[in-house]
């Protein structure tokens, strides 16, 4: 009887503690898969932030090398500045369907904010203004590459001729790269 008294106030201690213990052990493990989780949401996160970086640093290429292979013409004396390289010299935004020699074509053309769809023709008794976009498509193994390059003309008043500008500049040069 004796014996059996001992046992059941040991067992009686031993119960508590080791149910003390799995549950304490049991929150650690809990604690850690959180932790863990958090962790690969972080590089998860690390990783589609690098992919986008890398996007980005490709499409730039791109351009860059646009921009490369148009200086490259100028000194060679093929094209006066960057702006007759992207349009050509017969100026490709003039009609459409037409590409320019660097592979340029028009893809949209608005005459003082209203879209032209078939030839251009500046309106008399105003100031026109041309806003211009020309695009080309470059194509390789991983992506298709499309450069948009917008042109900006202003004409003075009563101006007519679409080779005399008052002002000609590059708005802006845009790429967008897609899966191939």
């Amino acid at each position: 009887m004796k014996k059996l008294k001992k046992l059941y106030t040991t067992n009686g201690f031993i119960l508590p503690i080791i149910l003390i213990s799995l549950s304490f052990m049991i929150w650690v493990f809990s604690i850690y898969l959180l932790t863990f989780r958090e962790e690969s949401e972080k590089i998860k996160t690390r990783k589609n932030t690098n992919d986008r970086v890398w996007k980005l640093e490709r499409d730039s290429i791109v351009g860059e090398y646009e921009l490369y292979k148009g200086d490259l013409e100028i000194n060679k004396g093929n094209y006066k500045d960057i702006i007759e390289y992207f349009e050509g010299k017969d100026r490709v935004w003039k009609k459409k369907g037409v590409t320019s020699s660097s592979g340029y074509s028009r893809e949209s053309l608005f005459l003082n904010e209203k879209i032209v769809e078939k030839d251009v023709q500046l309106e008399k008794r105003r100031k026109n203004r041309l806003r211009i976009v020309l695009n080309k498509t470059i194509k390789t193994r991983e992506n298709i590459y499309k450069v948009l390059v917008k042109l900006v003309y202003e004409y003075p008043l009563n101006e007519l001729d679409l080779d005399k500008p008052s002002k000609r500049e590059i708005e802006e040069i845009e790429v967008k790269s897609e899966k191939s």
